[in-house]
């Protein structure tokens, strides 16, 4: 049986609560005890609505407190919720203090020295001379346990922080509970934030039986009910409240405002009218404070306390689109008197204030607006007359941090730039988009510059939309940036199998860079249209144009491309037979690139040695290279050398009779080409699972999957390449021949209407023959029958104790991998966790499976 390879790989170029309650007035309370059977004195207003999720948040506050912590401060933007949660922490937290719980509201207060006597006339403190106030409260509060909720404390930071340092001083049995938009920075001072309540994520699509999983949806029904009595979530409806709640950022008041408005608008007016905009939403509830009647008031609200300088960082800092570091900040926003310290002082003071986000990752700190945030922010930098210059400071940094990881894509930190990319990726979208409208010569500079990034990382239809605009735009701008963008898009056209665009675009570019006189931009074109001719299969013009090329590049002693053309004259002489040749000039480019540090690039080459050894008959060595390019594209973050080495490795295993093992490689590069949005290569899965099916003789199988690759293909518009076509056309033939042409087309059908590949996927690993490895176990302990091979190989390594963390790195397959198996064998089993299934595999002898993670 011939070997389905993933194909040799080219180079591109060498080249919650919710929000906070109307309150009852707050009049002078007795602190007594607690007397016969009554609940401790408090001052707590009764919720008029329901408190919504918030339970971690809850546990740690309450933790905190009951334990040796004195003060808790709930930090968080405006209408998080951090009134309503702490509220409702100290409900919870009321038969701990017999002494009471007494909640004094700061905002109303214009002066520092009314917020001692605010606490004062809420505890009914008098206020004797010639003693302060201070002292008075902390004199009567001596012997007392009591909660006190200091809440929103902001704009009177110093004046609460004096008081609650005093009155912990000198009275050791009081707890605070504060709520404020930045700490108190007292010593001792445990801080929590409040954020948003959990909304899916953008790409996540939510069954209707779990939409109220998630609290902001569960917020959103309760508040809803109140306008709309019965109201329940319905497939019609619950789509428009998930984008509402998702628009809104899960902000409690938001969201209670927005649903509000149910009771004379629908959903879609409501959406309409908050998409891109903030405060449309005016509460209908008069006890609510000024400052809680829409969002903009409490957003402008928090902008009002600025200082100048942070009033204008502030404005400055939704230039950016999604989050940014703090040394962009500085280079974007600082002005030219600006110490860098100064700037990031004052980023500090934002996210101090809760204007900002500050999330740490892997270990580096990014900032970010909440988005109703982030629109007010830019309609005051708007406001400024700055957002054109702003703008042009964006794009700038944007086209640095592009050529700077361009470079850097190539080398030792490849792994490094490439996370670094990700992370800016909304940055340089944003730069690309406004650069197209106002600066087309920087868009072509860019989108060009970033074309190796989108290749690695397989965003190609995208890359090639920024590139094919950015040339539109910038027509007359200068003639190298229209090569390099031209360029860049013929090599990613070539990726997708669009051969005629990608031809037509290289030969743009090389006219260019002969007329700009630049010997390395032509021969890295030329390189590009050998390539589209190899994939095209004519190896003779393709082994020309490569010999062209590797003559400029040596004696230009360029070895970075002189490795990646080694790589690509490779790719012809394998598929005109010469092994040993091709052979010869891999193990050149691979020193090449392990030499200057290249190690994706060397994986690459790395994968085409293994194809090689399959061409020769050596299956041991080439799944032993291929698998260890898995493992190592696990270690640097490439899912494209781990898609094309779990490719591969289906070929082999079905070469050497193995369909179990075949199944279950394609299986992994299709999760993969989900996880990177490959659609090529997504497409050549499908294939492979195809041709195992048609092995098989699972006819209905095999038509419905050849269904589906063939609408992948139809939908990305690139059709299978020759080389795809010789493995697949004869067992086509051979499947049309078995069922006949109306069979296959209702079978075709029925995958369209599947609309997923999962139940099929898990019905050709159910066959009898996918289960090789699971025969001998099932004579020795009763293994049931449809556990696959996998799934036993899961299940000891379960007994065994390890996470699903480590079991994924074992076999060297995604987390998501071992989990949708976990689920289906739970199924099989009737186990109802981990403890079931380990206790299964101990019973049927299974716990003595060692997963080595390579096929044999």
């Amino acid at each position: 049986m011939a070997t389905i390879p993933a194909g040799p790989i080219a180079s591109p170029s060498p080249g919650g609560g919710g929000g906070s309650p109307a309150r009852e007035e707050e009049g002078n309370r007795e602190l007594s005890g607690p007397g016969t059977g009554a609940a401790p004195p408090n001052n707590l207003t009764s919720p008029l609505t329901s408190f919504v999720g918030r339970e971690e948040e809850l546990s740690g506050i309450t933790s905190s407190l009951t334990g040796e912590t004195r003060l808790v401060t709930l930090t968080g933007p405006g209408g998080v919720g951090k009134t309503r949660t702490a509220i409702e922490a100290a409900r919870r937290l009321l038969s701990e203090f017999e002494d009471g719980a007494w909640l004094i509201d700061i905002a109303p207060l214009a002066a520092a020295d009314l917020v001692p006597a605010a606490v004062a006339a809420v505890l009914s403190i008098r206020e004797p001379q010639p003693e302060s106030i201070t002292e008075a409260i902390a004199r009567q509060l001596e012997g007392k346990r009591l909660l006190i909720v200091l809440d929103n404390c902001e704009h009177m930071r110093d004046a609460s922080a004096r008081l609650v340092r005093a009155l912990l001083e000198r009275v050791p049995s009081l707890r605070i509970l504060a709520t404020s938009r930045e700490p108190l920075a007292i010593d001792g001072e445990v801080v929590r934030v409040i954020g948003p309540l959990a909304t899916p994520a953008a790409d996540e699509e939510v069954p209707i039986e779990a939409v109220e999983r998630y609290p902001a949806l569960r917020l959103w029904r309760e508040r809803a009910v109140l306008v709309r009595p019965g109201f329940a979530f319905t497939a019609a409806n619950a789509p428009m409240a998930i984008e509402i709640c998702r628009h809104l950022d899960g902000l409690p008041l938001a969201i209670e405002l927005a649903a509000s408005r149910l009771s004379a608008m629908t959903a879609e007016q409501i959406l309409a009218r908050i998409a891109g905009r903030v405060g449309d939403l005016r509460g209908r509830d008069g006890t609510r404070d000024a400052r809680q009647h829409d969002i903009r008031s409490l957003v402008d609200w928090s902008y009002r306390l600025l200082d100048p300088a942070q009033q204008q960082l502030f404005r400055r800092l939704s230039v950016f689109s999604g989050s940014w570091e703090a040394g962009a900040a500085v280079r974007v926003c600082g002005d030219p008197g600006d110490g860098d310290d100064e700037v990031v002082d004052r980023l500090a003071d934002l996210v101090d204030r809760s204007l900002v986000v500050f999330e740490e990752r892997d270990g580096a700190g990014r900032y970010r607006y909440l988005e109703t945030i982030r629109a007010y922010a830019r309609e005051k930098l708007d406001e400024s007359g700055e957002a054109g210059a702003m703008g042009s400071r964006h794009r700038g940094w944007c086209l640095l941090l592009a050529v700077e990881g361009e470079s850097n894509l190539r080398g030792p930190q490849q792994k490094v730039w490439l996370s670094r990319l990700d992370a800016e990726m909304p940055n340089l979208r944003g730069a690309l988009s406004s650069s197209l409208e106002t600066d087309p010569d920087v868009a072509l500079q860019l989108a060009g510059t970033l074309m190796r990034f989108w290749w690695l990382r397989g965003f190609l239809s995208e890359g090639r939309r920024w590139l094919d605009e950015a040339v539109a735009a910038g027509s007359a701008g200068p003639e190298a940036a229209q090569a390099l963008a031209l360029y860049g898009a013929g090599i990613l056209a070539h990726a997708q199998a669009d051969y005629a665009a990608a031809v037509e675009r290289l030969n743009r570019a090389l006219s260019l860079y002969e007329s700009v006189g630049d010997p390395l931009g032509r021969a890295d074109a030329i390189t590009a249209l050998a390539n589209v001719a190899w994939r095209q299969g004519n190896l003779r013009r393709a082994a020309q144009l490569h010999g062209r090329s590797l003559a400029v590049y040596r004696e230009a002693n360029d070895d970075r491309r002189v490795a990646a053309a080694l790589n690509n004259l490779g790719l012809v002489l394998v598929d005109s037979g010469d092994y040993a040749t091709a052979r010869g000039l891999y193990e050149e480019s691979l020193a090449m690139k392990q030499r200057l540090g290249d190690e994706l690039g060397a994986l690459s080459t790395l994968h085409n040695l293994g194809i090689v050894a399959s061409h020769e008959g050596d299956y041991q060595r080439a799944l032993d290279i291929q698998m260890d390019i898995a493992q190592a594209g696990r270690r640097l973050g490439d899912k494209r050398a781990m898609i094309s080495a779990w490719l591969e490795v289906g070929g082999i295993s079905l070469s050497l009779g193995r369909p179990g093992e075949a199944v279950r490689a394609y299986g992994e590069a299709l999760d993969l080409t989900t996880e990177t949005s490959d659609r090529v290569r997504r497409a050549q899965a499908i294939e492979g699972l195809t041709v195992v099916a048609v092995e098989a003789g699972q006819w209905e199988i095999a038509a419905e999957l050849w269904g589906t690759a063939q609408e992948e293909r139809r939908t990305i518009g690139a059709p299978p390449t020759p080389a795809d076509q010789e493995l697949t056309a004869p067992r086509i033939a051979r499947m049309l021949r078995e069922m006949g042409e109306a069979r296959v087309a209702a079978a075709r059908a029925r995958a369209s209407a599947r609309g997923n590949l999962s139940a099929l996927i898990s019905e050709l690993q159910a066959s009898p023959w996918s289960g090789e490895d699971v025969a001998a176990t099932r004579k020795a302990g009763a293994v049931p029958t449809g556990i696959t091979a996998r799934e036993a190989e899961i299940l000891g390594l379960v007994a065994l104790g390890l996470t699903n963390q480590e079991i994924a790195e074992r076999l060297v397959v995604s987390v998501r991998t071992v989990e949708t198996h976990l689920g289906n064998v739970y199924g099989k089993i009737g186990a109802r966790g981990r403890a079931d299934a380990a206790a299964f595999a101990v019973r049927t002898g299974l716990a003595t499976t060692r997963g080595s993670g390579r096929p044999s």
